[in-house]
């Protein structure tokens, strides 16, 4: 049996692929980056403190999905991780030279990552049937996992001589998503009453 995928839930699967596939190809390396430039415990602390903040993030962007338009948060936190992606070009650029650019650039790419992958998620959910759910969860599973492998891939290639150009092809890349994802999707979620 042939099972229909509706636009929004093509949309929603692309659109979380590329942004898999950015998040992959740039941010586990910033930790490589991080090592290189600052002691080694500073690096440390600046890694842990991210993952409390993004931990944080998700827990928020979660109760943000619930209680608001998703397709406006997919659009304020897709920006900012746009925002965050261009302070680290700007550091690594020169115009920003001193490393608390990249760790402020960092920061808000990580929170503003778990910021909106659960209205992601919501989006998702909302947009299935039950006939077609199970094979969207399965088709959202392997892109994720193949997203991830290709951004690391990507990532690992450009990493050493070809930073910089990866971080803007990123920036470039997510302001495409952000505006693809806003164009394409058709969805509005119902607001609880308080």
């Amino acid at each position: 049996m042939k099972i229909l995928l509706s636009k929004n839930i093509k949309t929603t699967l692309t659109t979380s692929f590329m942004s898999s596939l950015i998040y992959a190809c740039t941010m586990p390396f910033m930790i490589i980056y991080l090592a290189k430039h600052t002691p080694t415990g500073t690096a440390g602390i600046i890694v842990i403190l991210n993952v409390a903040v993004s931990f944080l993030a998700g827990i928020i962007g979660g109760y943000l999905a619930d209680n608001h338009q998703r397709k406006r948060i997919l659009f304020v936190f897709q920006t900012l991780y746009a925002v965050g992606l261009l302070t680290i070009v700007f550091n690594l650029s020169g115009l920003l030279a001193h490393i608390n650019w990249l760790v402020v650039g960092y920061f808000i790419c990580g929170a503003a990552y778990n910021f909106y992958t659960p209205a992601y998620s919501a989006v998702v959910l909302d947009s299935t049937t039950r006939e077609n759910r199970k094979k969207v969860y399965q088709y959202e599973y392997w892109i994720f996992n193949l997203s991830m492998a290709i951004g690391a891939s990507i990532g690992g290639f450009a990493f050493k001589n070809y930073l910089l150009p990866l971080f803007i092809g990123a920036v470039i890349m997510q302001l495409i998503v952000t505006l693809f994802l806003q164009m394409n999707l058709r969805y509005e979620n119902k607001i609880m009453d308080r």
